[in-house]
């Protein structure tokens, strides 16, 4: 966390080897972030601040997942499965970590999937 009159910083995250992208969920009380596992692949991931503790919410099924994305009301995040070195696919987990869908029919070069607001043009 940075404070804006860039006197502070703190540290939010102490799970895992390596934690990056983190974003806020919409009601500000909870960080989703993609954490290194124990098995060396980048998982969504997320923490109730002021709890101090990682939950992983998905088991990528290929390389890592990357760049999550929480939905405006959320209660999924959007993210790129990497199957592969050059491929990837569209998927979408439940806050809860419960559920998992795959968005894209085929593997692409996918990056930064994001939401779009609601009714918004």
């Amino acid at each position: 966390r940075y404070w804006f009159d860039g006197k502070r910083t703190e540290r939010l995250t102490f799970d895992g080897t390596f934690n990056l992208r983190a974003q806020l969920t919409p009601d500000a009380k909870t960080l989703v972030f993609l954490s290194r596992g124990e098995d060396g692949k980048e998982h969504v991931a997320k923490q109730v601040l002021g709890e101090g503790f990682r939950s992983l919410l998905s088991t990528p099924t290929g390389v890592s997942d990357e760049s999550p994305s929480v939905s405006p009301n959320g209660e999924w995040i959007v993210t790129a499965n990497q199957s592969n070195a050059a491929q990837s696919k569209v998927v979408m987990v439940s806050m809860d970590g419960q559920h998992r869908v795959h968005l894209s029919a085929r593997d692409g070069w996918i990056q930064d999937p994001t939401w779009s607001p609601y009714l918004s043009r």
